[in-house]
C-alpha cells in the first residue's frame, strides 16, 4: 500500500471512529442521561423539565425545607446537582431548566411578544432595526438605547412575567397552590428569582441571590475591589472564608459605596462578540459538534474546564492559588461531571441564554425602584473577586437597595466560588433560611 492511500485509510477511519462516537454520544448516552434525571412537566403555561432531590419528602407529613432553584447563564438543571453534594437532608431542591433552555418553553406569548422575540432572533421583519449579527449598528442601537424611555427598540420584560407564570406553576404542582417555599437564583437566573420573589411576597420564604445578576451586567468599573479593599484585607485575616453584614453593620460600607455605570457600547460589543452562542446563532449543527468537540477533550483532562470557565477573579495573587484548590475541589465532589454535562448540552441552550443576555442589556442602570419593592427577607452570597459579575454594581448594589437583605462576601475564586465553597454556601443558606 502506498503511503498516501495508508493515509487516506487513517483518515476515513478517524473520520469513521469520531463519526460513530458523536452519534453514540449526542443522539443516544447524553439524551439516556437527561432523561433518567429529568422530569418533564406539561403546565398550562408550557412545558417545564427539571429535576428534583429528596422529592420523596413532599408527599411525607414531616418538617422539610422546599427550594426552588433556577440556574445560571448557559446552565441547566444539572447545576442544581452541584447544591445536592451538600445539602441538608430535609431540603427538598427543584431544579427546572429555565424558559428557552433544553425542553422548557413559554407556549402563551402573544402577538406583540413573539414580534419581539424575531426582532432580537433574527426572525421576521419586524422593522428596520431586525437584528443581523453582520450589523454592528443594531446592538449598539440597543445598548445606546437601553434604559431610556419612549425607545423605539422593544423590552424583553414580558421574559420575566412569563418565567414567574411558568415556575410558579410547577411550585404549585409539586407543593400545592398555598404552601411557601424559597428561591435560589444563581448568576444569570438572578432576575428571574428577583421576579418571582416580587410577584409572590406571600408564598417566598427566603431569596438567596449567588453571585446574581441584577442590572446590566456589562458595567465596566476597572479593579471590583477598590471601594472596598478593607473587605479583602479582613477576609485575609479572618479565620472564615467570608463576612456577613447587614444594613445596622454595613453603614460605614454603604456610605462609602459609590455606583457606576455602564462605560461605552463598543466595549459592551466587543464582549458580545465573542460569545459563540452570538456567532453560531444561524448554525446550529456547528454549535452542536463544538458542544461534541468541548465535551469529548475535557472528558480526557477535566481540569481544563477551569481554564474554559476561567477562575474570574481580580487577584493575581488568587488566580494561581484558586486553580490547585478547585481542581481538588472539583474531584473530591464528583462536580467535573456536571461542568462537563453542561457543555454537551451547550448546542440546545441557545434560545434560553439569548434571551438572558438581551434581557440583561435591556436592563436599566437604575433599578433601585425595582429592588426596594422587594420586601422577602433577601440572602446576597458573592466573591468580592468576581469580575463576570461585578460585585459593587450587583451583590452590593443589590444590597444597598433591597430593604430586608444580608451580604455574605467571600474571598474565595471569583465567579465560581460558589462551587469551591458549596458546602458553607449551602450552610449560610439554612441558617438564613431558619432564621426568617
Amino acid at each position: 500500500m502506498k503511503t498516501s492511500q495508508f493515509i487516506w485509510f487513517l483518515v476515513i477511519l478517524l473520520v469513521s471512529v469520531v463519526v460513530y462516537d458523536y452519534n453514540k454520544t449526542m443522539n443516544v448516552d447524553i439524551p439516556k442521561m437527561e432523561e433518567s434525571e429529568t422530569i418533564v412537566y406539561q403546565s398550562d403555561y408550557g412545558t417545564i423539565q427539571y429535576h428534583i432531590l429528596n422529592g420523596h419528602l413532599l408527599n411525607k407529613n414531616v418538617t422539610k425545607k422546599v427550594f426552588l432553584h433556577l440556574h445560571g447563564s448557559p446552565s441547566g438543571y444539572e447545576e442544581g446537582k452541584i447544591f445536592a453534594t451538600t445539602i441538608p437532608s430535609d431540603w427538598v431542591l427543584i431544579s427546572p431548566v429555565r424558559i428557552g433552555y433544553c425542553k422548557t418553553m413559554f407556549e402563551k406569548f402573544s402577538e406583540t411578544e413573539r414580534k419581539i422575540i424575531n426582532f432580537y432572533m433574527g426572525g421576521e421583519t419586524f422593522n428596520n432595526h431586525t437584528f443581523d449579527f453582520t450589523n454592528i449598528s443594531h446592538l449598539q442601537q440597543i445598548l445606546e438605547l437601553e434604559g431610556k424611555s419612549g425607545s423605539e427598540i422593544p423590552s424583553l420584560d414580558f421574559i420575566l412575567d412569563s418565567s414567574n407564570l411558568l415556575m410558579v406553576s410547577l411550585m404549585n404542582h409539586l407543593v400545592g397552590e398555598n404552601a411557601n417555599f424559597s428561591v435560589i437564583g444563581v448568576s444569570g437566573g438572578g432576575p428571574y428569582a428577583l421576579h418571582i420573589a416580587k410577584m409572590n411576597p406571600s408564598r417566598i420564604s427566603s431569596l438567596h441571590l449567588i453571585v446574581g445578576i441584577v442590572r446590566n451586567m456589562i458595567i465596566i468599573r476597572g479593579e471590583t475591589t477598590r471601594s472596598f479593599k478593607d473587605l479583602e484585607i479582613k477576609l485575609e485575616k479572618g479565620n472564615d472564608p467570608y463576612l456577613i453584614y447587614d444594613k445596622k453593620n454595613a453603614t460605614d460600607l454603604l456610605l462609602r459605596y459609590q455606583e457606576s455605570y455602564r462605560d461605552s457600547s463598543e466595549e459592551s460589543f466587543r464582549i458580545y462578540s465573542w460569545d459563540p452562542f452570538f456567532s453560531f446563532q444561524k448554525y446550529p449543527n456547528l454549535l452542536r459538534w463544538g458542544s461534541y468537540a468541548l465535551y469529548r477533550i475535557l472528558s480526557m483532562k477535566p481540569s481544563l474546564t477551569l481554564f474554559v470557565f476561567g477562575v474570574s477573579s481580580d487577584s493575581t495573587k488568587l488566580q494561581s492559588q484558586c486553580f490547585p484548590k478547585m481542581d481538588e475541589n472539583f474531584t473530591n465532589r464528583n462536580i467535573y461531571n456536571v461542568f462537563l454535562l453542561n457543555f454537551a448540552f451547550t448546542q440546545r441552550k441557545t434560545i434560553g441564554y439569548l434571551f438572558d443576555m438581551y434581557l440583561f442589556l435591556n436592563m436599566a442602570s437604575d433599578r433601585k425602584k425595582y429592588l426596594s419593592s422587594i420586601k422577602v427577607p433577601t440572602q446576597i452570597l458573592a466573591s468580592i473577586y468576581d469580575k463576570n459579575v461585578d460585585f459593587d454594581e450587583n451583590a452590593f448594589y443589590a444590597f444597598k437597595n433591597i430593604p430586608n437583605s444580608k451580604l455574605v462576601a467571600y474571598g474565595d475564586c471569583g465567579h465560581f466560588f460558589f462551587a469551591n465553597q458549596i458546602e458553607s454556601v449551602t450552610q449560610n443558606i439554612n441558617n438564613f433560611r431558619n432564621n426568617n
